[in-house]
């Protein structure tokens, strides 16, 4: 009975976590067991072993890393728009401090394009850069095919970059990532990202383009 026991005990322990768990037992005698811990399986995500440490999607951004996620983000943007939503040449990514990233955008940010550079802060971790570095890549895209992208309005050039954003975090199967900006309230970003996905139902994607490379506001 006690051996079975244990045996349920464990089982509920490891299927209620999605990471390994590490069991402790003890031998007659009140002496411990050595310690017995399940194979670690990959991340979905980032395809790196999951311990209880975590995975790769929480590892820090660096200037590798950075480079690694912006070739990521070419390959899905050529699957999703099928070469719809190509950058004229090399748009380099550089990394930052976060305090260095706000005083350069003036405000609190995560990412920002400016004079034809995407610049990330390094307080981000993978997950979360693999999305914003996504934004700031539409927005390269529409800065590159717009007459001035200036004009456009806030709600109108951020929540077609968030578009962007939200459909490469579903490609790479990050649906909660994806989820949240969906259900993001803010009045500019998230109501403007509801606004394409409409559009996206109604007009289909190819329209979207042909509205960003023109158009400044809903």
């Amino acid at each position: 009975m006690r051996i079975l026991w244990l045996f349920l005990l464990l089982c509920t322990a490891v299927g209620a976590q999605d990471y390994p768990v590490e069991v402790e037992m003890r031998l007659p005698g009140g002496r411990p067991a050595p310690s017995w811990r399940p194979p670690a399986s990959p991340c979905r995500l980032c395809g790196q072993p999951r311990d209880l440490d975590g995975c790769g999607c929480d590892r820090l951004l660096d200037l590798g890393l950075a480079r690694e996620l912006q070739a990521d983000v070419k390959t899905a943007l050529r699957q999703i728009f099928q070469g719809e939503m190509e950058l004229d040449g090399e748009v380099p990514v550089r990394t930052l401090s976060q305090t260095a990233l706000n005083r350069r955008g003036g405000g609190h940010l995560n990412g920002l394009y400016e004079d034809g550079v995407i610049w990330l802060s390094h307080d981000l971790k993978r997950r979360q850069a693999l999305g914003v570095l996504a934004h700031e890549t539409a927005h390269a895209w529409q800065f590159q095919r717009h007459p001035d992208a200036t004009l456009c309005a806030e709600d109108f050039r951020e929540g077609f970059a968030e578009w962007v954003s939200f459909l490469v975090l579903e490609q790479a199967g990050d649906r909660a990532s994806a989820f949240r900006l969906q259900a993001n309230q803010d009045p500019v970003y998230g109501a403007g990202l509801r606004r394409f996905l409409e559009l996206e139902a109604r007009h289909g994607r190819a329209e979207i383009l042909a509205r960003a490379r023109r158009e400044v506001r809903f």
